[in-house]
């Protein structure tokens, strides 16, 4: 009888470590399972912010590019002067009537004119002279 009693205790116990080897064990199996659920949503966000960064990339850039296009057909304002390029560059303001300019090899001289007369006794400088000193 004390050997049917042991016997029983042995199995007994037997189903206990079983039981608890197999609930280990599917722990374990959990924990990983949460792992890689969370490896798995960790790379589908990166994916989806990659994807998001560069839809608005494109969009930002799109609109930059209009608006640079726009800008460059849009009149500048009539009274802001601007650069009239030329031989007699200058600046005027749009929609001005047209100037006449004297043409750069124009070689007419003022009717009253200085001459400068410089004394042999004086100190001369030829190398100021045609510049107004």
């Amino acid at each position: 009888m004390f050997v049917r009693l042991l016997l029983v205790f042995t199995i007994l116990v037997a189903l206990g470590i079983a039981f608890l080897a197999s609930m280990s064990s599917l722990t374990n199996s959990a924990a990983q399972m949460v792992t890689s659920a969370t490896l798995m949503t960790n790379q589908c966000l990166t994916g989806f912010l990659v994807v998001v960064s560069l839809a608005s990339g494109v969009v930002f850039g799109m609109g930059l590019g209009m608006l640079r296009h726009n800008s460059s057909q849009i009149p500048a304002p009539a009274d802001r002067p601007r650069w009239v390029s030329g031989p007699n560059a200058h600046w005027q303001r749009l929609n001005a009537p047209a100037q006449r300019q004297l043409s750069i090899y124009h070689n007419q001289l003022p009717d009253h004119q200085q001459v400068l007369v410089v004394s042999d006794e004086e100190e001369s400088d030829i190398s100021l002279q045609g510049w107004g000193f």
